[in-house]
C-alpha cells in the first residue's frame, strides 16, 4: 500500500509544534478512537488532528483508514490530507471546515 500517494506523512515533531504540543485548549474532540486536536501549521493550513489510543486493534483500522479516506474525495466527506506513525503513536490529520453550518433538523 503506497500511503504517500493520498495523503501527506507528517512527522511527530511537526505535529508537536502545531498543536502546541498537545495543548488542552488545542482540544476540539474525543471519541472511542482518540482525541482530536486543532493543529496550525508554519504554512497557516488548518487541520483536525486526531490522535489515536493505543490499542494492538487499531493497527488494521489504522492503516485502513489512511488507504480508503486518503484516497476518497467528495464533498459530503471529511478529506484525510496526513498521517504519522512514530514511536508506537499514531497521527491521522483531517482537513477542517471553518465555515461550515449544518442544516436545522427543521429544514431536512
Amino acid at each position: 500500500m503506497t500511503m504517500e500517494k493520498y495523503v501527506h506523512p507528517l512527522s511527530l515533531e511537526e505535529i508537536k509544534l502545531a498543536t502546541n504540543d498537545f495543548d488542552n485548549k488545542n482540544e476540539i474532540g474525543f471519541g472511542y478512537m482518540g482525541v482530536m486536536y486543532k493543529a496550525v501549521f508554519p504554512n497557516g493550513l488548518l487541520v483536525a488532528v486526531k490522535r489515536l489510543h493505543k490499542f494492538k486493534s487499531f493497527e488494521k483500522e489504522f492503516l485502513l483508514e489512511i488507504d480508503i479516506l486518503g484516497r476518497l474525495r467528495h464533498r459530503n466527506l471529511v478529506q484525510l490530507l496526513s498521517f504519522c506513525f512514530e514511536m508506537g503513536k499514531k497521527f491521522l490529520g483531517y482537513k477542517i471546515y471553518v465555515k461550515w453550518n449544518p442544516p436545522s433538523m427543521a429544514s431536512l
